[in-house]
C-alpha cells in the first residue's frame, strides 16, 4: 500500500501543467478554429527566454501548450487571426501563475462588447475575444489601411 501511495504521489508531482489558449468570437461565444496561437514563457531571475510555440486552435478553437517546470514568471500569448476583418485585443501577457490559478481574459475588443463584459475565464485558461468587423468597417477598411 505505501509502495502506490508513493506512485501516485511522484505521478502528481511529475505531471506536467498545460494552459489552454482559447480564441472566441466576442458577439456569439463560438469558438474560432484554425488561428494561429503563439506562446513564449519568460522569466526574470536568471533572465531568459523560452522559444516561442506556435499552434493551431482546434474545432472547439482551443490551443494546448505544456507548461515547463519551474514555473516561468510570465506567459506571453499572441493570436495571428487569419482574418484582417477582426477586431482583436490579440495580445495577452501575465504572470504565469496568476493564468494557472485564476485564467485571463485578453482586452476586450473595441466594438459592441455587452454580452461579454462579466466573462470570466476558467484556471489554466487564457481567452482571447475577437469581434468580426461591422459592414461599415469592412467597407471602409480598405480606405483605412492606406
Amino acid at each position: 500500500m505505501k509502495a502506490l501511495c508513493w506512485i501516485l504521489l511522484l505521478c502528481t508531482q511529475c505531471s506536467a501543467q498545460e494552459l489552454t489558449v482559447r480564441v472566441l468570437n466576442a458577439k456569439n461565444r463560438q469558438p474560432l478554429a484554425k488561428q494561429t496561437v503563439t506562446v513564449q514563457y519568460l522569466n526574470e531571475k536568471p533572465p531568459g527566454a523560452s522559444a516561442p510555440v506556435t499552434l493551431k486552435t482546434d474545432g472547439h478553437g482551443e490551443a494546448r501548450f505544456t507548461v515547463p517546470s519551474p514555473l516561468p514568471a510570465t506567459v506571453n500569448v499572441m493570436v495571428h487571426l487569419t482574418s484582417e476583418h477582426w477586431n482583436c485585443g490579440c495580445w495577452v501577457m501575465a504572470e504565469a501563475a496568476k493564468v494557472l490559478h485564476d485564467g485571463v481574459a485578453g482586452p476586450l475588443p473595441s466594438v459592441n462588447t455587452k454580452n461579454v463584459k462579466n466573462f470570466k475565464p476558467e484556471p489554466t485558461e487564457v481567452v482571447i475575444l475577437a469581434s468580426p468587423f461591422t459592414f461599415w468597417q469592412r467597407l471602409l477598411y480598405p480606405l483605412e489601411k492606406e
